[in-house]
């Protein structure tokens, strides 16, 4: 047994190479480098790395005018009453509301809660304000 542990003879290797280390620069100002996240409209601008076959990104992405509680259709459906007490019906929203002058009333809409307001009821035509936009709105031909 010492014949082989004497018989060998120690092998060594080379040291390692030293590799060069590279420069590391100093930035010029202190300034702290800004992230840029953009929305992709398509696949080809980018996906969910977590979700890559889900669309929900490009269905966000598309630009959806919000419906505005000014913009729905607001339709004088009748003027009744005496002369001194009339009445106007209007329909907004699909709900009808019979408004005296200078009553006011809300109207459950699509986009919310919009606040209707009869300022004036003329002989053929009511003006109102809906959602702080004032309008008058006139009787259907035919009434």
């Amino acid at each position: 047994m010492a014949v082989m542990f004497f018989g060998t003879a120690p092998v060594h290797s080379a040291p390692p190479e030293k590799k060069s280390t590279p420069e590391v620069r100093q930035a010029d100002s202190n300034a702290v480098p800004r992230s840029l996240f953009i929305i992709p409209t398509n696949s080809q601008e980018g996906r969910d790395p977590f979700f890559p076959n889900a669309n929900y990104l490009y269905e966000a992405s598309a630009t959806k005018k919000p419906a505005s509680p000014n913009a729905g259709i607001a339709q004088l459906k009748a003027i009744s009453g005496a002369a001194d007490k009339k009445l106007a019906m209007i329909s907004l929203a699909g709900t009808n509301r019979t408004l005296a002058e200078g009553e006011e009333s809300e109207v459950i809409a699509s986009s919310g809660r919009v606040k209707i307001r009869c300022i004036e009821i003329k002989g053929e035509s009511v003006v109102v304000e809906i959602g702080g936009e004032r309008r008058e709105l006139h009787l259907p031909a035919g009434n």
